[in-house]
């Protein structure tokens, strides 16, 4: 597990979207290696509250915002159809400009999956 950087191959995820940027942690994964998965997705073992202190830091966010004002999300492998899912806040997996982008990031392919969770709500689509 590694904060952020320019990525070689596809990876899965925990991401927020601040300021026109990812940030976040990604975990390589083989997926020429898998041919059988005890769970149906493969997922960044950690979570966005867990990270939040470090991502401050790393991107001089003030310590009065919460870990929920930016959009955020993970990439996740489904294991079961063999393709990458980006889930995460609405404002941002419905925007074809963002889908390109992360794409593009994080080296995912054409066939990657894009959805909502109502888990991951920043704090614009609260407030609207």
């Amino acid at each position: 597990m590694k904060i952020l950087n320019e990525m070689a191959k596809p990876s899965v995820s925990v991401w927020w979207y601040i300021n026109d940027q990812f940030a976040g942690i990604e975990v390589d994964v083989d997926i020429g290696d898998i041919t059988s998965v005890g769970g149906r997705f493969i997922n960044a073992a950690v979570d966005h509250w867990d990270l939040w202190s470090d991502i401050q830091k790393e991107y001089n966010i003030p310590s009065y915002i919460e870990y929920d004002y930016y959009p955020r999300g993970r990439v996740i492998f489904d294991a079961l159809i063999h393709k990458y899912k980006v889930i995460g806040d609405a404002c941002c997996v419905n925007n074809v400009g963002f889908q390109d982008a992360i794409k593009f990031y994080y080296k995912l392919p054409s066939t990657t999956l894009f959805d909502t969770d109502d888990h991951y709500t920043c704090k614009d689509c609260i407030n609207s």
